[in-house]
């Protein structure tokens, strides 16, 4: 009798857990969809706060161990999630959720190279693999390597004709640039004074490397006197996380421009949707030296709207004696159509110093600044950029440019 009942006891226990695990596994199930619908939503707080409750039970849960280095992924935190992916391959090489987070991780850092290794890897053994084919069309693009793109773009398109993305990606690979040739003219009206203008032309050299540069000159004929400018500038990447860009200029024996000019700034970005940056600048104009520091923002808002406030803080030292702080403000907001059509409008208040490439003296000036323009491509080569600036100034004066640059891409 002893032994029916605990024989019966261990079935009726057995069907009990039969039961359960189910209700247990949709309880896991519904944590996860929880945690990744928060992640979605961009509450990567509350997405990670679910995936630790999970992985706190559960500590081998591949799910929720990817969930988590993703959304840490998203919020920017690149070397936690590495880690936790790294930690899923070395029990599973062949994880593919982990090797294609690692390569989304090290294409955000531009690691381009480390990036197509783990995907070139997945598709060793999946050549019909259409999210690591689309990746690797993608990051070749952002790389500016334009054949491989192209050759990746078109294999999609083999396999899955009519591909959105594959005919997206290959129409931007076909219009990957090094090189950019622009000219402009800004006409300058001046209350109280003789309208002026300004003619530029540069060139700028934008390859998908650590650096990049742009050289221009200027001609600029104001309050009845004639300067030309000279300007070299470039940017340099300095690690995953940091950019480091400087611009110089001289315009010997000028009147109106500074006769010499430089700034260097250090830009990073706090997560993926924003960014911040620090400039140091100084000016010699023929009566007075400007100097001092801005810091500034940009973050990306949905329906790819750019916000862009800065703060700067000069110092005028005029060369008749007598110096002046000035504190100055600005913001621009932006708005994309695609990567390289856009409209923007901008407010500053302050000195005139709070842009390092204007075109008028430096001194106890304060101006409302207001400013719209644009750039818009007629082709994949040729565009356009008009612009218009109002500023109302104090003693009583005001300034109002048209400007219009033509841009052509090769």
């Amino acid at each position: 009798m002893l032994h029916y009942l605990r024989k019966t006891g261990f079935i009726l226990m057995g069907m009990s857990l039969l039961v359960a695990l189910p209700l247990f596994a949709a309880s896991v199930e519904t944590l996860l969809k929880e945690a990744r619908e928060k992640a979605y939503s961009k509450d990567y707080t509350a997405a990670i706060i679910i995936y630790d409750a999970i992985l706190k039970k559960y500590p081998s849960n591949l799910e929720a161990k990817n969930g988590k280095a993703r959304v840490l992924s998203w919020a920017g935190k690149y070397d936690e999630a590495e880690k936790i992916y790294q930690e899923v391959l070395s029990g599973y090489p062949k994880n593919i959720e982990a090797q294609t987070g690692l390569a989304d991780i090290y294409a955000w850092q531009k690691q381009y190279a480390k990036a197509t290794e783990f995907l070139e890897d997945i598709l060793s053994r999946d050549r019909k693999n259409r999210d690591v084919l689309v990746r690797l069309a993608r990051f070749h693009m952002w790389a500016g390597e334009k054949k491989q793109s192209i050759f990746y773009s078109n294999l999609i398109l083999k396999i899955y004709p009519g591909d959105r993305d594959a005919k997206l990606i290959k129409r931007q690979a076909q219009e990957i640039y090094t090189f950019e040739f622009y000219t402009g003219y800004n006409y300058l009206r001046i209350s109280d004074n003789p309208s002026g203008y300004n003619l530029y032309a540069g060139i700028r050299y934008l390859p998908k490397t650590q650096i990049t540069m742009y050289g221009q000159i200027d001609y600029l004929d104001k309050y009845n006197e004639i300067d030309g400018r000279g300007l070299l500038g470039g940017s340099y990447q300095i690690s995953n996380k940091y950019i480091l860009s400087s611009e110089m200029g001289i315009s010997p024996d000028a009147e109106i421009y500074p006769r010499v000019f430089g700034w260097i700034e250090l830009s990073s970005p706090v997560f993926p949707s924003a960014a911040i940056s620090a400039r140091v600048f100084g000016s010699q104009y023929k009566v007075v030296d400007s100097y001092g520091i801005s810091f500034a923002g940009e973050y990306y808002t949905f329906g790819y709207v750019s916000i862009s406030p800065r703060v700067t803080f000069s110092q005028t030292e005029f060369h008749s004696g007598g110096k002046a702080s000035d504190t100055a403000y600005m913001i621009k907001i932006t708005k994309f159509f695609t990567d390289k059509d856009k409209i923007f409008a901008y407010y500053a208040y302050g000195s005139e110093s709070y842009k390092a490439e204007t075109i008028d003296l430096i001194g106890d000036i304060d101006a409302r600044t207001y400013g719209l323009g644009g750039t818009f491509f007629l082709n994949p080569q040729f565009g356009i950029s008009p612009f218009v600036e109002y500023q109302d100034r104090s003693k009583n004066s005001e300034f109002v440019q048209f400007g219009i640059e033509l841009k052509w891409r090769s």
